[in-house]
């Protein structure tokens, strides 16, 4: 099969480092010269060259100037590095399962540890129940036999002072607060995305805003006061941002999208837009709102955070939100981009990095 599209350094360097690990390539071997990898592969020198550096930086070859690039040391000849990655397993709930579900917590984990593998590293998972954090595994694991340790943000909860005392690189996902500490952390920053968003609620003429979540969890909470910030920041009053938090039923989270459509709908609230902090409250909504024959785009605006409709697309997915894309592609990148910066960097260093991934993306759809 011919391939469209143009490669990419980091393939090409991926390519080249499974002949590595496959010992296709042997120990000491010239590579070919970026013109002619450049003629295989059809893209620019540039292209080659930052494929040479990303191996090159891996160890896995040695730039002799006027003499070319030999292979330093096939993959299985290096110190493999050790990666514990503790992982919040969430069971799907009966309403929620299916693409949803896949959206908002599957995917991430599927093409993480995907990538984490086909980049050589030594991976061992450990699945954590997000609702038992006073039996984590990770408690009772001895995080020494890794050189590195992904684990969520949420463990902290029970297990601060234990990760404290660690003595590994650790790393802290899925969360979007500065957790201060002997760790390294990949948040996401909402901001410039919610910024986006109530740029255009005014620009539709909305001056008032019903501000979606959930009660009693901590994520939307935080999703709602960055959201309030900005609103604040930008010139809405802030008395014309009214917080409405659902309560939350175990079997399943749309209701509580329901709940806000009815709360909407019961208080007459047609001069404010709304924005969703999560797209299972904007779907949740949608129900409500068709069965009372309240067309979206007519008779409200809404925003949503997530938009796992530009993420899953389909015939089987097709609302028409205009949402905020939650980044968790970039988030994986930034993940895996840190995890090779640590990789020669001893543990108990003088530094640690927290590196923010910007929601900026607003997929704007005129149905909404």
């Amino acid at each position: 099969m011919i391939r469209t599209e143009k490669y990419t350094g980091s393939e090409i360097a991926r390519e080249i480092e499974k002949n590595i690990i496959d010992n296709e390539l042997a120990t000491g071997i010239r590579l070919p010269t970026g013109p002619r990898l450049a003629a295989k592969y059809s893209v620019s020198l540039k292209t080659v060259e930052r494929a040479m550096t990303r191996l090159q930086k891996r160890g896995l070859i040695s730039r002799v100037r006027g003499k070319g690039t030999f292979v330093l040391s096939s993959r299985t000849e290096l110190k493999k590095i050790r990666v514990g990655y503790f992982s919040f397993q969430r069971a799907s709930c009966i309403m929620d399962s299916g693409i949803t579900h896949y959206a908002a917590y599957t995917y991430l984990h599927e093409q993480l540890t995907r990538k984490m593998s086909e980049q050589g590293y030594k991976l061992e998972q450990i699945e954590e129940n997000p609702n038992d954090k006073e039996n984590l595994r990770l408690l009772h694991t001895r995080l020494e036999k890794y050189d590195i340790v992904i684990t969520p943000a949420g463990v902290l909860e029970t297990a601060d002072e234990y990760l404290r005392k660690c003595k590994c690189q650790i790393i802290l996902i899925l969360d979007d607060v500065v957790h201060y500490g002997p760790w390294h952390q990949v948040i996401y920053d909402y901001r410039p995305g919610f910024r986006k968003a109530i740029h255009l609620l005014r620009s539709k003429g909305f001056s008032k805003i019903l501000v979606a979540g959930f009660e009693n969890e901590g994520t939307s909470a935080h999703r709602i006061r960055i959201f309030k910030e900005e609103a604040v920041r930008l010139g809405v009053p802030e008395e014309n941002l009214r917080v409405y938090e659902a309560p939350q039923s175990p079997l399943s989270r749309f209701p509580s999208g329901q709940n806000c459509a009815e709360y909407y709908l019961k208080n007459k609230m047609f001069d404010h837009a709304i924005f969703s902090t999560s797209d299972f409250l904007t779907i949740g909504m949608y129900d409500i709102f068709k069965k009372s024959g309240v067309i979206p785009g007519r008779d409200f605006k809404l925003i949503s955070y997530d938009n796992f409709e530009g993420r899953i697309g389909g015939p089987d997915f097709q609302y028409g939100i205009t949402g905020i894309t939650h980044p968790q592609d970039e988030k994986i990148k930034a993940i895996l981009a840190m995890l090779e910066s640590l990789e020669k960097i001893p543990s108990g260093g003088a530094f640690y990095n927290t590196c923010f991934v910007p929601a900026h993306e607003l997929i704007i759809r005129t149905s909404t």
